[in-house]
C-alpha cells in the first residue's frame, strides 16, 4: 500500500509471467478490474540447455583428461621404477 508506483522482483525464473496491478485513484476510488500486462523473461545464457550441455562436456573432458595424465605419469613412474630395479640387480649381479 503507500503512493509507491514501483514494483521490484529479484530471482525470478525463465519464464511467461502476468503482472496484475489494482489501484486507487486520488479520490480513492479503486479500480476493480485492474490492469495487466504479460511479459516474458529469457534465460541467462548460464540457464540454457546448451550451456549447461556444453559445461558437462568440459567437466567430462577435463576429468578424462585428468585421469589420462594420472595414468600417464603411473606408468611414467613404473618404467622408472622397473628399469632402477633392474640396474641395481644388474650391479649386485656383476658384485
Amino acid at each position: 500500500m503507500g503512493t509507491r508506483r514501483v514494483a521490484y522482483y529479484t530471482n525470478l525464473p525463465p519464464r511467461r509471467y502476468a503482472f496484475k496491478v489494482i489501484a486507487a485513484n486520488s479520490d480513492g476510488v479503486w479500480n476493480l478490474g485492474g490492469a495487466s500486462m504479460a511479459f516474458r523473461l529469457q534465460p541467462h545464457f548460464y540457464q540454457t540447455r546448451w550451456f549447461q550441455g556444453l559445461a558437462l562436456v568440459a567437466f567430462v573432458g577435463t576429468a578424462v583428461t585428468a585421469y589420462q595424465v594420472q595414468v600417464r605419469r603411473a606408468r611414467h613412474r613404473q618404467r622408472e621404477l622397473v628399469r632402477l630395479v633392474e640396474e641395481r640387480t644388474r650391479d649386485l649381479r656383476q658384485k
